[in-house]
C-alpha cells in the first residue's frame, strides 16, 4: 500500500480549480492499492493537513473545518515526512507526492523542486518541463526548434511604447489575436487594430495573473 501526498489549493489564481481537481483525484484513487494524505496550502501559503469531508474542497470551506492541523514536508533526503507543527513532533511519512496544483507556486516547478530536493518522487511532470511549459514564450522557442509549428507571438514589457505593440499587432495576418501573461493561464481575444486605451484596458484585467511582461 502507497501513502500519496495530495496537495491543493496554493498561492495562485487557479486556486478554485485545484480544489476541483483534488477533489476528482481523492475521490477516485484506488483505496485498495493507495492512501491519500491530503494536504491543503491556502492562499497565503499556509500548509494544513487536512482528513475532513472532501464535500468541503468543492464548496471552498475546508480550511474553516476543525480536521486541518498546520503541517510542513521535511526536505531532509529521503526523509519522505510531512511534520505536524500541532506541538505533537508527529510525521506522516508518504511514499510519493502528487501536486494537484494550477498556476504559480505550483504547476509552474517550484513545488516540484522542493520535493525532488528532498528526493521524493513527484507524480507527473518535473521540475524543468512544468517550469518550461509554463513560460508561453521560452516553449514555444524550443518547439520551434524541434521543427514544430507554433503560433507566431511577440513578447512585450509593461515599460514598452505602445506603438511597437500596435505594429506588431497589425503585422499579424489575422483579425482576431489573444493577449496572455507569459507565465499564467488567463488570456483574452483582442483585434488587430488594437488601441491603447483598449490594451491598458485589458492588461489590467489580467494583472494579477502577470508578472513582468505580456504576449501578444
Amino acid at each position: 500500500m502507497k501513502t500519496i501526498l495530495v496537495l491543493f489549493g496554493g498561492c495562485s489564481t487557479e486556486y478554485e480549480v485545484s480544489l476541483h481537481s483534488a477533489y476528482a483525484v481523492l475521490s477516485h484513487m484506488d483505496p485498495a492499492r493507495y492512501t491519500p494524505l491530503a494536504v491543503g496550502i491556502t492562499r497565503e501559503g499556509q500548509w494544513l493537513c487536512y482528513t475532513g469531508d472532501l464535500s468541503r474542497l468543492e464548496d471552498g470551506t475546508w480550511q474553516q473545518a476543525a480536521d486541518c492541523i498546520p503541517c510542513t514536508p521535511l526536505v531532509e533526503r529521503e526523509a519522505h515526512a510531512l511534520l505536524l507543527l500541532d506541538g505533537s513532533g508527529r510525521r506522516l511519512l508518504f511514499d510519493a507526492v502528487f501536486p494537484v496544483l494550477h498556476g504559480k507556486n505550483g504547476e509552474d516547478g517550484t513545488v516540484q523542486g522542493l520535493f525532488e530536493l528532498a528526493g521524493v518522487p513527484v507524480i507527473g511532470c518535473g521540475t524543468l518541463s512544468s517550469a518550461l511549459c509554463m513560460d508561453k514564450d521560452r516553449a514555444h522557442q524550443l518547439a520551434a526548434l524541434a521543427g514544430i509549428r507554433v503560433p507566431r507571438s511577440h513578447v512585450f514589457h509593461s515599460s514598452d511604447d505602445f506603438s511597437r505593440i500596435a505594429q506588431a499587432a497589425e503585422l499579424v495576418p489575422l483579425e482576431n489575436l489573444c493577449l496572455s501573461p507569459q507565465c499564467g493561464f488567463a488570456s483574452c481575444e483582442i483585434g488587430n487594430k488594437l488601441t491603447e486605451d483598449e490594451y491598458n484596458e485589458l492588461t489590467a484585467l489580467l494583472a494579477e495573473k502577470t508578472e513582468k511582461k505580456e504576449q501578444v
